[in-house]
């Protein structure tokens, strides 16, 4: 269980030193964080190990119900397939309303478009708490440590009306720096931004006036005038596993040979260890591969967790040259072979953020 939240004494605890003495009390809470992007490859990992066929960069062009069934028509690297399927889901996050509109199923939902932007500077601070900061606006900004030399910030909430390709405008890092130099003693300037990403919600709307007050929950909409489909409106990472259960309860007529809800105590690869079980794996990969860098086998099993044996075993324990903020050349091909890796920016940003070695400043701030 997580620790209770209390009141604290930001002159008297030690973690509130980063702020300024305009700030008397405060209060911690205690939550659970992930990796986003190794969440979603390690859940496509793990129905791949189960006997899912795993598509990306894959591009369903049409779908026409035939038969109670769906034809879809799927493009990828310039070939393009049919296939049958007795059920589908449309899980097209932004793009999910066009999806229908493409394949000429009405609904009555729909999403709004919200930009979140975040900014990564030098770290702030030590220690590997975060802070949330309230904001003039009724928003809250975090500032989070990242990857050890790092300190994250965000997020901002822009309405947008187009999906692709999002970036973090230059008033949204000037809003994201404010938010933090109320609270910090040391300013941070657009200057201090090593890197920025943004992505899009696909918040369910309800119909609020308010960006922030639109509901953050989803709705699952079914149509069966045919071979069904069932489209998720809105959802996030945070209850993706139950969404995901109840989606195929939904669809269970459908699938009689779908068996009892099993992934409220299912890991995902790699994740089948406690913490204490973690260490002694370190301690016991360490031992048994003495020539790797301390820090290259950290970063191994963070990333990979109980699977870095099996990376080490596969090549011997000799993991090649480091490419990249301890990426080295048999843990990249280890990503191509089994989390679909094809282009640098999978393998240094989306698989790893060994892309941020790139980041880092010498002491003269170059």
């Amino acid at each position: 269980a997580l620790p209770q939240s209390e009141r604290i004494d930001l002159h008297l605890d030690e973690r509130a030193a980063p702020l300024r003495d305009d700030y008397r009390v405060g209060f911690t809470y205690s939550d659970c964080f992930v990796d986003d992007a190794r969440l979603v490859v390690l859940t496509a990992r793990d129905a791949a190990d189960r006997g899912a066929i795993v598509r990306t960069r894959c591009e369903c062009q049409h779908a026409k119900r035939e038969d109670n069934a769906w034809v879809l028509s799927l493009e990828s690297h310039d070939t393009t397939e049919t296939v049958r399927a007795r059920t589908l889901i449309n899980s097209c996050g932004p793009w999910v309303r066009s999806f229908l509109d493409r394949i000429g199923v009405p609904s009555r939902h729909n999403v709004r478009l919200v930009k979140g932007s975040h900014i990564v500077v030098p770290r702030l601070y030590e220690g590997d708490h975060a802070f949330l900061l309230q904001n003039t606006d009724d928003r809250v900004t975090f500032v989070i440590p990242f990857h050890d030399q790092f300190t994250l910030i965000g997020t901002t909430e822009v309405a947008v009306t187009d999906a692709h390709n999002p970036q973090c405008s230059d008033e949204e890092a000037r809003y994201l720096c404010d938010a933090v130099n109320r609270y910090f003693r040391v300013p941070v300037t657009v200057d201090s931004i090593l890197w920025s990403y943004a992505g899009v919600r696909p918040l369910f709307d309800d119909g609020s006036s308010k960006m922030s007050r639109v509901t953050r929950d989803y709705a699952l909409e079914l149509d069966v005038h045919g071979a069904p489909i069932l489209t998720v409106f809105g959802g996030k990472l945070t209850t993706y596993r139950s969404l995901s259960e109840k989606a195929v309860d939904k669809l269970r007529p459908w699938l009689p040979e779908a068996g009892p809800t099993w992934t409220a105590t299912a890991p995902l690869p790699g994740g089948d260890m406690s913490a204490t079980q973690a260490a002694s794996l370190g301690e016991e990969l360490a031992r048994a591969h003495s020539a790797v860098e301390p820090a290259t086998l950290r970063a191994l099993l963070r990333r990979h967790g109980s699977r870095a044996r099996e990376i080490l075993e596969a090549c011997g324990g000799d993991l090649g040259a480091i490419r990249a903020g301890n990426l080295t050349d048999q843990e990249a091909a280890w990503l191509v072979e089994h989390e679909w890796a094809k282009t640098d920016e999978d393998l240094l940003w989306r698989r790893t953020k060994a892309g941020l070695s790139s980041l880092v400043r010498d002491p003269d701030g170059r």
